[in-house]
């Protein structure tokens, strides 16, 4: 038998016997991609560095994507290992290196004293995981009824990693940054952190919060923290859109707002008036760009409708 195959049978002995019977709370691939950060050596295949001082600009440092013969991350503990196999295996920091069957069962007992110091864990972290995946399901869901832009989401299988811990990045705990949308070509994530230690609704915000990201994204729509259409949906389902929006998107806000107010009155003195596909109309008026060839005729006549809100404010 390998190195890599006895590795993997490991794993499973040392982990299974915490899990759940419904549900496996890791991760275990094998002839994967793995991101490493060439400042840090930190693995961020399943976090993100956008707190990094580097950030969104171009970062001399770079990330090293690399194939590993395995990747292992239990969610419940935030315990995350790789490995690769062979006299031959290139090394490299964030990545473990076995050469023979020593390194290996030194590497297995370190691991399973790891984990098994947090077995009282697996129990309580199963219960909140359920708890908080049925909730982010049911909320994606109720978003996906209301909006028909949503309507193409799969809502039963969602992208979304609980951790029991802080936000690690750029080498360091990141304390402010409850959840976020790591975006990337293998596969998008919704990251909520430390879902044991905040208030449950706390953690409900941040979920709320991180699939109204998710779900924008996804329908090609505008998605960031500071646009207008975030912000209003999470004044919505109070979501807590934390970042200042520009003077464009202040703008366009300010006019939804109004046009909600006003097409509400506009409803209640003409019942014939359609509400629930005006109020659409506008939203796609915030959330899509004039080029946008999707939503080309639903976001002219919103944004129609916007313009003669405003007219009308202006006038009154």
């Amino acid at each position: 038998m390998s190195l890599k195959q006895e590795c993997i049978d490991m794993i499973k002995l040392i982990i299974e016997p915490l899990q759940d019977v419904d549900m496996k709370y890791y991760q275990l691939e094998t002839d994967t991609y793995v991101d490493i950060c060439r400042k840090t050596g930190e693995d961020i295949t399943y976090s993100s560095c956008d707190e990094c001082e580097n950030y969104n600009k171009n970062c001399p440092y770079n990330l090293r994507n690399i194939k590993v013969d395995i990747s292992f991350y239990d969610y419940a503990t935030d315990c995350m290992r790789s490995y690769v196999f062979g006299n031959n295996a290139v090394e490299c920091e964030g990545i473990c290196t076995i050469k023979n069957r020593k390194q290996l069962m030194t590497e297995m007992f370190s691991l399973k004293k790891e984990l098994e110091t947090y077995k009282d864990w697996y129990a309580e972290f199963g219960e909140n995981y359920k708890q908080y995946l049925d909730y982010a399901k049911q909320f994606a869901q109720e978003m996906k009824e209301k909006y028909l832009f949503f309507g193409m989401i799969q809502t039963d299988i969602l992208p979304i990693i609980f951790h029991t811990e802080h936000c690690y990045d750029n080498g360091k705990t990141n304390y402010s940054t409850m959840g976020n949308l790591q975006i990337a070509e293998k596969q998008n994530v919704i990251n909520v952190f430390c879902c044991m230690r905040n208030e449950e609704e706390e953690t409900k915000r941040t979920i709320r919060h991180e699939v109204l990201h998710y779900m924008l994204y996804i329908s090609g729509l505008k998605y960031a923290d500071d646009t207008a259409i975030f912000h209003y949906l999470c004044g919505e389902y109070n979501a807590n859109a934390y970042k200042e929006m520009g003077d464009t998107e202040q703008q366009l806000y300010d006019q939804l707002i109004n046009g909600v107010e006003m097409l509400k009155d506009a409803c209640n003195r003409n019942k014939e008036l359609d509400y629930d596909l005006n109020y659409i109309c506008m939203l796609l008026a915030v959330c899509t760009d004039e080029d946008n060839s999707t939503y080309d005729v639903l976001y002219k006549r919103g944004n129609e409708i916007l313009q003669l809100f405003d007219l009308k404010k202006k006038a009154s």
